[in-house]
């Protein structure tokens, strides 16, 4: 359209086609958006659903002299516990319904783009081509620095709810010690500390 304009000097009842040809195009690229976007939040709600149905089932199967075994004597503590079966789980909604999509969408959008321009221009078709494979290669650098960003936090943040919960199990006893006030800081203290990237190592 812009160059018929521009270039050809057409009007705007010769580009009126291409006008609504784009028009529509707009509209049905917003249905199916919106479209992509509801299915997948509900795929996400129905997976979170069954993860955390599994987990109550598996916990409810190990029984409390298991778990309290478990909070004494390994690294599962009740607050990392308490932490995956709340964050943890709402956490992967963005996995399953942005992060799953997006990549079908790299590899479906590409290969159209291909099969429409290679029939135009056979030299674009080819350069396209070569350089397609740097998208892969770009997504596995920005998904590696992102596990390990994601690593340290779960770690902060794992280690941070297990220390609140001891301390609120224990707080009547650091009451009477006259020690309360002083996990204030020591929790201010970890807080901070999730958003250092030493943290964890």
């Amino acid at each position: 359209m812009i160059d018929q304009v521009f270039l050809l000097g057409k009007n705007l009842n010769d580009v009126t086609r291409i006008l609504i040809t784009i028009v529509i195009l707009i509209l049905l690229r917003v249905g199916f958006a919106w479209s992509a976007d509801l299915c997948s939040g509900e795929a996400a709600l129905r997976i979170k659903q069954n993860i955390r149905h599994r987990l109550y089932s598996h916990i409810t199967r190990l029984g409390p002299a298991y778990l309290r075994n478990e909070a004494g004597e390994s690294d599962v503590r009740t607050g990392e516990l308490v932490n995956v079966t709340s964050e943890g789980i709402d956490a992967l909604e963005v996995y399953f319904s942005q992060y799953l999509p997006q990549i079908a969408f790299v590899v479906l959008i590409p290969t159209l783009i291909l099969f429409f321009v290679f029939p135009s221009d056979f030299l674009s078709g080819m350069v396209m081509l070569f350089t397609a494979p740097l998208i892969p290669i770009f997504m596995v650098m920005i998904g590696y620095t992102a596990e390990i960003a994601t690593r340290k936090q779960w770690q902060g943040l794992s280690r941070m709810s297990a220390y609140f919960l001891d301390v609120l199990q224990g707080l009547v006893t650091l009451k009477s010690l006259g020690r309360s006030r002083d996990q204030v800081a020591v929790i201010k203290k970890l807080a901070n500390s999730i958003d250092n990237p030493r943290w964890g190592c």
